[in-house]
């Protein structure tokens, strides 16, 4: 794609007045992005870029992100590979505070970062985004490499009440929630149909809890609390697990666990055997 999209074809896009939708191959950088800036004002317009651009999907440098958030205000949709330039460590908070100030119609967010091992997001960051994004129906910030541990499930709880619309819901980095986020995410997304979060859950502290999520067909958590139990008594609670899950999720069609143990591939099992149960029943094809 990059062998396609040139500089020129960049900046000619970036100036029509008429484009709505744009998926881009190449990496934006800052100075494409002030090429482009430099033409509009020789072309005699307000400088504004992609006027009308209401969905974008690319490949960015952190710097050309923050050049490029001001003029992206009518996005509905925002899909983006930010790659590391040479920016401060903090650069991640910075880019939450600008998406949620210039994007605020967004309607489906989905960042991936590649910043240097050891960066930091601000839980705080997280939760201001989603009280200013509050319209979001899909979300997803992925980054195996930043530093988050002290996401929490106080700071989720925070989002998930700011976002009662979402139907998927994908945090995929280091934190430190447990099983109370599910509890938080069914109590304020009734229609989540996608939840993936890392961190770490013991179901069975859940017990009888209210929890329902009614809409919800895909499920992936980071890490399952194996039982303090011997290995022979590990099929039952496996069984109690995946029942747990058919439970609160009667739709559920995909469970997964991102860092598994042999516990968690029993409770996988379980629930694949539960949902090819549930589908021959229905008379419905098993693939």
């Amino acid at each position: 794609m990059d062998r396609v999209i040139t500089d020129s074809v960049f900046i000619a896009l970036a100036t029509r007045p008429d484009l709505e939708t744009l998926e881009l191959g190449k990496t934006i950088t800052a100075d494409l992005v002030s090429k482009a800036i430099d033409q509009q004002a020789r072309n005699g317009a307000d400088g504004r870029l992609f006027a009308r651009l209401r969905k974008l999907a690319c490949s960015i440098q952190s710097d050309g992100f923050t050049t490029l958030l001001p003029h992206l205000s009518q996005l509905n949709s925002l899909d983006v590979l930010i790659e590391p330039s040479d920016a401060p460590s903090n650069e991640m908070n910075h880019l939450l505070l600008e998406i949620s100030t210039y994007c605020s119609n967004l309607m489906d967010l989905a960042l991936e970062n590649l910043a240097l091992e050891g960066a930091y997001i601000s839980p705080l960051s997280l939760v201001e985004l989603a009280q200013k994004l509050s319209s979001l129906e899909n979300l997803c910030i992925s980054n195996e490499k930043m530093e988050t541990e002290e996401f929490d499930t106080s700071h989720f709880a925070s989002m998930v009440k700011a976002l009662s619309h979402l139907k998927t819901l994908r945090l995929l980095f280091k934190c430190r929630l447990t099983e109370a986020a599910l509890v938080d995410a069914a109590k304020s997304c009734e229609t989540l149909a996608r939840l993936e979060i890392w961190g770490s859950y013991n179901l069975r502290n859940l017990g009888n809890t209210e929890v329902s999520f009614p809409e919800l067909k895909a499920l992936e958590l980071g890490h399952l609390v194996p039982p303090s139990v011997l290995t022979d008594a590990m099929a039952t609670e496996a069984a109690n697990a995946a029942g747990f899950l058919k439970r609160i999720a009667p739709s559920l069609e995909e469970f997964d666990v991102i860092f598994p143990n042999p516990f968690s591939e029993m409770v996988l099992r379980e629930v694949d055997n539960k949902y090819c149960s549930k589908r021959r029943n229905e008379g419905m094809p098993i693939t």
